[in-house]
């Protein structure tokens, strides 16, 4: 990852998204541009939904569980067009409440 990503084709959609849910996106992390949003729990855990660089047509939407108290993570990736970010975000979104509340249990 390049310390100067480009997002500016997904910052319109990532920003919309996030205002539509009431977040907001972490953009930089040890000095590099990062579009991520995390939801801390108890201890060490954690879950996250960051998304790569966009290439040209598609960007790569991550999401996370990690428990650095138990050396565990969990990770899930899928690759949506362009055009499709908001549903990719809204997938990711389900994916992490679910392990959210599966931690929490």
């Amino acid at each position: 990852m390049s310390e100067f990503a480009d997002y500016s084709s997904v910052d319109p959609t990532l920003e919309d998204w996030a205002t539509a849910k009431g977040l907001a996106w972490d953009r930089e992390y040890k000095g590099y541009d990062v579009r991520s949003i995390s939801w801390p729990m108890a201890g060490t855990e954690s879950v996250q939904i960051w998304i790569d660089p966009p290439n040209d047509s598609s960007v790569i939407v991550n999401v996370a569980y990690n428990s650095v108290a138990n050396d565990r993570r969990r990770v899930t990736k899928a690759t949506y067009k362009l055009t499709d970010v908001a549903k990719g975000l809204d997938d990711a979104l389900a994916t992490a409440m679910k392990w959210r509340s599966e931690a929490l249990a």
